[in-house]
């Protein structure tokens, strides 16, 4: 998992043995910090690139797909859309309140017609991401920004938890569409009755795969689309975000073949 989180420095071996002698323990710190929460995690460029050279394996690639996103509006999100789009040119960005899905049969129906058209069946990648803030004492919610030592994130999502812990369920606002949405669809799948933020982040992540899913069924069996989804919790750490991978797949000849980004 070292090796990983260092994809990123130098390629020159003397800086980076300079910057893990003088860096180690905030290193190591960081380090366990991820550990105790999740599993598997990698910086989120270095999750871009290896989804990039997974979806090679299965025909994939920047001349003949086209790549979306589907991520929170927030600002501290938008720096994975430079990783994707230097790998996969211009990006169609599908960005909502806590990164669900909004855009529904229209949505997709024109990010398929603006695939490429060089082979027989079109090709596209959804990229998925939720997002969560961690601050430095492991506190889950909070994160950085530009002038702010201490914020939160996804601001939505914990809307959505004080709403929630209050009773005050307000499912249909005319003025806050995105925010009525995000309570809508995500009642309708909570089962917990107290969630965590954690809890909710992991349900956004999960209802926005299967809404992009269900969404893609009728142009995968009407005009032979192949894509694939590539989904992830974003998570902002001190000066960095990293991605905990999740649901991955493609879907080629109407079969769904799934694998493990790391």
């Amino acid at each position: 998992m070292v090796n990983i989180l260092f994809i990123t420095l130098s390629d020159n071996l003397l800086c980076k043995r300079l910057y893990l002698e003088k860096n180690k323990y905030d290193i190591i710190k960081l380090i366990m910090s991820l550990d105790k929460i999740f599993n598997k995690y990698i910086t989120e460029d270095s999750f871009i690139k290896l989804s990039y050279e997974k979806l090679k394996d299965y025909g994939f690639n920047r001349d003949n797909t086209i790549a979306g996103v589907c991520l929170c509006r927030d600002e501290i999100c938008q720096s994975i859309l430079f990783h994707i789009r230097n790998l996969w040119g211009e990006v169609f960005n599908f960005s909502s309140f806590a990164g669900l899905y909004t855009s529904g049969k229209i949505g997709a129906e024109v990010f398929i017609s603006h695939a490429p058209e060089i082979e027989r069946n079109k090709k596209c990648v959804f990229y998925v991401f939720s997002h969560i803030g961690l601050g430095e004492k492991e506190e889950i919610g909070i994160c950085k920004r530009k002038g702010l030592e201490r914020s939160t994130a996804c601001g939505a999502l914990i809307l959505f938890l004080n709403e929630l812990s209050k009773k005050d369920k307000k499912t249909n606002e005319v003025d806050n569409h995105e925010l009525t949405f995000v309570r809508q669809r995500l009642l309708r799948e909570l089962s917990i009755e107290s969630p965590s933020l954690l809890d909710v982040t992991q349900l956004a992540l999960r209802v926005t795969c299967e809404d992009i899913e269900k969404t893609m069924e009728n142009y995968v069996q009407s005009k032979g689309i192949s894509y694939a989804l590539i989904s992830g919790i974003q998570v902002h750490y001190i000066d960095n975000n990293y991605i905990v991978p999740k649901e991955a797949f493609v879907l080629l000849d109407n079969k769904k073949i799934k694998f493990e980004i790391i």
